[in-house]
């Protein structure tokens, strides 16, 4: 056969038969022999029979492991929820924040900063650092004040919008003083999500990887925006409690 794709030269025939399940292709059944015209129609039968139940089984395990996801989804949110929302400590509030931020996506660290758009700065209020990452990796940046409008151009109308922003030390586009902030403390990666509640952004957190390039998933985005409604609501009781 002129389209066959040489793998082993002792393969005389092979016979190839799709995982499906629905419109979907999982992957591939494939049985080979050292025999010409090996395989006869019984053959491709009991093959098929068995790529059913293959691609049955992938199926459950996949879906098996979806619910798995959801479940701990669902259990780091409440567990999340209900801390953050124990206390009326504003300063006890925004590192409740940041560790559950940082435990609940395993990232370097957490900065969370509170936001005043009007004078267009943001000023780190807590952080979290990661125990099982090398301490180099590790940069204090509490209590600094930063300039949003000459260190990140577009971060101020991504939170004004309450927008989530993802950013890679990478990008040929990335500004040069963000990449500068980056390259200081070998951050590769950063995801900055904000807290808002009644269109009003409170705060941010960036959540800072210094250990490779990643690329936030839509679970992982999910689940920071799950705490992030939570987060503002706890904020906003506890700026309330101490005006009062």
């Amino acid at each position: 056969d002129p389209d066959y794709y040489m793998g082993h030269p002792s393969v005389r025939s092979e016979m190839a038969v799709p995982l499906r399940s629905g419109r979907y292709v999982l992957g591939v059944f494939d049985v080979a022999s050292d025999k010409p015209y090996a395989f006869e129609q019984q053959d491709i039968t009991l093959a098929e029979s068995l790529a059913e139940t293959i691609a049955l089984a992938l199926n459950n395990a996949r879906l098996y492991a979806e619910t798995q996801r959801r479940l701990l989804e669902q259990t780091t949110l409440r567990q999340a929820n209900s801390l953050i929302s124990s206390t009326l400590d504003l300063s006890a509030v925004f590192q409740l924040i940041a560790e559950q931020l940082g435990q609940a996506t395993d990232v370097t660290s957490v900065y969370v900063c509170d936001f005043d758009p009007t004078r267009e700065q943001a000023t780190v209020l807590a952080e979290f650092h990661n125990r099982h990452v090398a301490a180099e990796k590790h940069r204090s940046h509490l209590h600094h004040v930063y300039n949003l409008a000459h260190f990140a151009p577009g971060t101020i109308e991504a939170l004004i919008q309450g927008r989530i922003q993802m950013m890679h030390l990478d990008d040929p586009a990335l500004d040069p003083m963000i990449r500068q902030e980056l390259e200081m403390d070998g951050g590769i990666s950063v995801l900055n999500v904000p807290f808002q509640i009644g269109g009003q952004t409170l705060a941010y957190a960036a959540l800072r990887e210094s250990r490779y390039r990643r690329v936030f998933s839509q679970d992982e985005i999910s689940l920071c925006l799950g705490i992030a409604p939570h987060a503002a609501i706890a904020m906003r009781h506890a700026q309330l409690f101490r005006t009062i």
